[in-house]
């Protein structure tokens, strides 16, 4: 492989830096946040079959998407190659040939086991040596500025605006600002660094003029302006950037940001009809089995929708509700009805209905990756084989089909009951696709895609043209949401999903929150980290959650700690992303892995009005009546190392509020740096004083596991009452 690297210049200020273009062999990497420093690698690979046609390279750095990084060639000598630019670290790849064969790098220097029988190569990009950089000394290495607009780099908004970023040298620059060409300027907040890289963002509203925009990046006496011809003390000499076009179809539904969700596990959340139970349905409130029944169903929901309502949810995410033999139905049977025993498709339209006066939304959850081993097109191939017009719908290693309990078939995580889909294959694909648009014809507002991450990519990006052009033809725009654990950068191109389960941030909030094996600083920068990954338009249409079916309840995660759960909570309903509670959890239900985080709702606490659930209804009438905790860039003004105090500024329509937390066991006086304006604030949650004088916010008492949501409005315990 070959590599590049060396000194790079600092430029003092004054001097000029050309715009510097990517050279035509690097392409650009949409899973990368960003990065620029690295080094460029060259990828080659000669197939020892004469017969290959396609070649690409798959890795960390691109999701392991085989259709992302393809390989030019092959050239006379039979060689195919590319050359992708990397940033430092270590980085894991292989090589496809013609989509199916998996092959790893001969003339890599090192491997590793890949977990499925087969090796990894391994590479490691060492970063480029570079001078030292230092806050307030008056040189700018304009060198190292980079503006890519591309995702997550730049974005336009529905309204016009324009989400922008820009990257410097990390430690090198102290403040960053943009503005339309003759209009004011806006700051952009540091969202941290990614080794020797800073990354700046923020939001331009939408122009009164022409959409061509600017950066002013200043650090000490230094001041110098950058455009698209490069970065200079003299405006004249730097050019401007274009705005990027309005793409309406690459961007989430506007409805999401502002909405709560609500999880409800159809058959333990109420029994509005026992006539429907299944056999051997066990008293309410019994202790839940995998294989049990309680009776809860649809229209169970339907008569507790004041409730929801009342509690502030917008959203309903409802698991499985088609036909199966289980009680969490993702063993899909018949994708077409509606199970019998949640009430059927009459019961299913009462709802929809109840949901459209309330103009409350619905997402059903989507089992694509697989079925259950009860649908008839698996049954006709067990019974079959080989004749079945369904032979090559599943993955199938030899005939006769073996039974569930010992599979020769692929199956999710090997369980025989739910046999995988061959998704690539076309009869299917347009079987689920027709699926997919039939229940949004019907009136869902989108669907949570289940296993999202065992499906290829290519299917989800026809997905979303097929559930989009359904959607249109209803005049609705469904909202997408994967079900992704990992790192979603690959899922969240703008063609594929519109948001996903974002479990990265919960397992940051289960370490500092639960588990406390972090400090506020480290907490910090893993929110950081993932306010980097994604423009602000889908960091906003993540679903934040804390618990889920898949989960222990959030208050077992906290050690059956009220106090702890709530501050967890609360932080989830103001950060950015539309936070989810799971059924029950506004309660403190307990609970822990499945089956005990799949219990009956506890419905002698609703209406016993108990503390919990005041508080919970009252931190989500906060969020509501809050415009920054649904919209606006985060800034961690402070965070508090070796210790649990978190302080965070946000703005949406010139109404800044801030956010103080603190997880400790101790009351705190604080003073802290502050650019809230300056004046009497007041918590929103429980009526708290703060004020902020000569850039310091002053609280004279913050609780143990309490968090303030700080506004400049009067009292809200004397407004909003």
């Amino acid at each position: 492989m070959n590599l590049w690297a060396g000194i790079l210049p600092v430029l003092l200020c004054g001097a000029t830096a050309p715009a510097q273009p990517e050279p035509a062999d690097l392409p650009a990497l949409v899973p990368l946040s960003g990065q620029r420093l690295g080094q460029a690698v060259q990828f080659r690979h000669r197939p020892q079959r004469s017969s290959t046609r396609q070649v690409s390279v798959i890795g960390d750095f691109n999701g392991w998407d085989v259709g992302a990084t393809p390989l030019a060639g092959p050239d006379a000598d039979g060689w195919f190659s590319t050359a992708v630019r990397l940033p430092p670290g270590r980085h894991l790849y292989k090589f496809v040939e013609d989509g199916v064969r998996y092959l790893e790098d001969p003339s890599a220097s090192a491997f590793e086991p890949d977990g499925f029988t087969g090796r990894n190569s391994v590479l490691v990009v060492e970063p480029p040596l570079l001078p030292p950089a230092e806050l307030g000394d008056g040189r700018v290495d304009a060198a190292r500025i980079v503006h890519h607009c591309g995702r997550p780099a730049c974005l336009t908004h529905r309204d016009g605006g324009v989400e922008v970023r820009l990257i410097t040298r990390a430690h090198d620059v102290e403040r960053v600002r943009a503005h339309w060409i003759g209009g004011p300027d806006f700051p952009l907040i540091h969202l941290g660094d990614e080794g020797e890289e800073a990354i700046w963002a923020g939001e331009l509203p939408p122009p009164r003029g022409a959409r061509q925009y600017r950066f002013e990046v200043a650090d000490g006496a230094c001041t110098l302006q950058v455009g698209a011809r490069g970065s200079s003390a003299v405006a004249a000499a730097v050019g401007v950037f274009a705005a990027p076009p309005l793409r309406l179809e690459n961007l989430p539904p506007a409805w999401v940001r502002d909405a709560v969700f609500y999880q409800i596990f159809p058959e333990r959340f109420a029994n509005g009809d026992p006539s429907n139970d299944p056999p051997a349905t066990e008293p309410w409130g019994s202790v839940p089995g995998h294989y049990t029944y309680q009776g809860g169903d649809l229209r169970g929901i339907t008569q507790h929708l004041d409730y929801l309502q009342e509690l502030g949810i917008d959203a309903l995410y409802l698991n499985p509700i088609f036909v199966s033999p289980s009680n969490h139905k993702y063993d899909t049977a018949d994708y077409t009805r509606v199970d019998p025993h949640f009430g059927g498709d009459a019961a299913f339209d009462e709802l929809l209905t109840a949901l459209k006066k309330r103009d409350m939304r619905i997402l059903l959850d989507g089992v694509f990756n697989h079925t259950g081993n009860l649908h008839p097109a698996f049954q006709d191939l067990r019974r079959r084989g080989p004749e079945s017009d369904f032979a090559d719908w599943y993955q199938v290693r030899g005939f006769p089909v073996a039974s569930p309990e010992a599979p020769n078939y692929a199956a999710w995580n090997g369980y025989g009951h739910l046999p995988e889909l061959c998704t690539w294959n076309p009869e299917v694909r347009r079987f689920l696709f027709d699926i997919a648009a039939r229940w949004i014809r019907r009136g869902i507002d989108g669907w949570r895609l289940d296993a999202a991450e065992q499906v290829e990519h290519e299917f989800w990006r026809e997905f979303r043209d097929r559930a989009r052009a359904a959607g249109a033809a209803t005049g609705n725009e469904p909202y997408l949401l994967g079900e992704i654990w990992g790192d979603a950068r690959p899922w969240l191109d703008g063609e594929q999903f519109d948001g996903v389960t974002n479990y990265q941030l919960r397992v940051a909030c289960v370490d500092f929150f639960a588990k406390e094996s972090i400090d506020a600083a480290a907490f910090a920068e893993r929110l950081q980290t993932l306010l980097r990954r994604h423009p602000k338009v889908v960091t906003e249409s993540m679903v934040n959650l804390l618990g889920s079916h898949d989960t222990p309840r959030w208050r077992t995660v906290c050690g059956e700690r009220a106090a702890r759960a709530r501050l967890g909570t609360a932080f989830l309903l103001t950060w950015p992303g539309a936070p989810l509670i799971y059924y029950g959890d506004e309660i403190g239900m307990s609970g822990g892995p499945d089956p005990g985080n799949r219990a009956a709702f506890d419905w002698r606490a609703v209406f016993g009005e108990q503390p919990q659930l005041r508080w919970v209804r009252r931190v989500i009438q906060v969020r509501h009546s809050t415009p920054a905790l649904r919209d606006g860039l985060v800034r961690i003004a402070f965070a508090e190392s070796g210790g649990g105090l978190l302080y965070m500024e946000r703005s949406a329509l010139g109404e800044p509020v801030g956010v103080v937390l603190n997880r400790g066991c101790e009351r705190r006086n604080l003073r802290l740096p502050s650019q809230l304006p300056a004046g009497r604030w007041w918590d929103a949650i429980s009526g708290v004083p703060a004020r902020v004088e000569a850039g310091v916010l002053s609280i004279a008492t913050l609780g143990e596991d309490q968090l303030l949501v700080l506004r400049r409005q009067p009292s809200p315990m004397r407004r909003e009452r």
